[in-house]
């Protein structure tokens, strides 16, 4: 039900017809929450991802830091 407004939307904006109230409404009641959720999930993802990795860099600097102050001192 939902892809038909979607794809309807599709036809109206490609044909270069006027598109109407309603086709705006189904667009936008469609298409963009599911976008915004996909964005959300995938910036979360990434988020996650960058905080693994940033963690790992962190822990091989202090390894490091450990073994220059253990040879220094």
């Amino acid at each position: 039900m939902g892809n038909k407004g979607y794809r309807n939307g599709l036809e109206c904006r490609n044909s270069g017809q006027k598109k109407t109230c309603s086709d705006y409404l189904t667009t936008i009641c469609v298409f963009y929450p599911q976008s915004f959720y996909l964005f959300s999930f995938f910036t979360i993802f990434k988020i996650e991802i960058y905080e693994k990795l940033i963690q790992k860099k962190v822990a091989t600097l202090h390894k490091h830091l450990n073994f220059r102050f253990r040879s220094y001192y």
